[in-house]
């Protein structure tokens, strides 16, 4: 299990962290998204061929559409959303290829001009 997963680098956009109560579900830090095509990835190393993963995340919104997803994987890219101003879980599955070990997995603003916040990202 890869857990803790706040992916660090960024795209067009902002991406930070928060301390505080407000948007955070455990722990000091969260991971917020800005303005539509906003996003922070992460490359996963370490994975197996041939084998599902689970991706979870607990993700808020405020006037946006908040999604987390994968790339680079083996396979086409997955993305799931949430519009929900309270956390949410989001989860979605995917199948790494016969010669891949690594993903990309991401977090960020599909659409609108709001923020996402993004918290307890997990591979496993």
């Amino acid at each position: 299990m890869k857990s803790g997963l706040i992916p660090t680098s960024t795209s067009p956009g902002r991406r930070s962290t928060f301390n505080g109560s407000y948007a955070v579900i455990r722990g000091l830090y969260s991971a917020r998204s800005s303005g539509n095509g906003s996003r922070s990835q992460r490359t996963i190393t370490d994975l197996s061929p041939n084998t599902t993963y689970h991706c979870q995340a607990r993700v808020r919104s405020s006037d946006a559409t908040a999604s987390i997803g994968v790339s680079n994987y083996g396979g086409s890219p997955v993305t799931v959303g949430t519009t929900q101003a309270g956390w949410t879980s989001l989860t979605f599955t995917f199948k790494t290829g016969a010669n891949n070990t690594t993903a990309d997995v991401w977090c960020g603003v599909t659409s609108g001009a709001g923020d996402g916040y993004f918290d307890n990202f997990n591979v496993y």
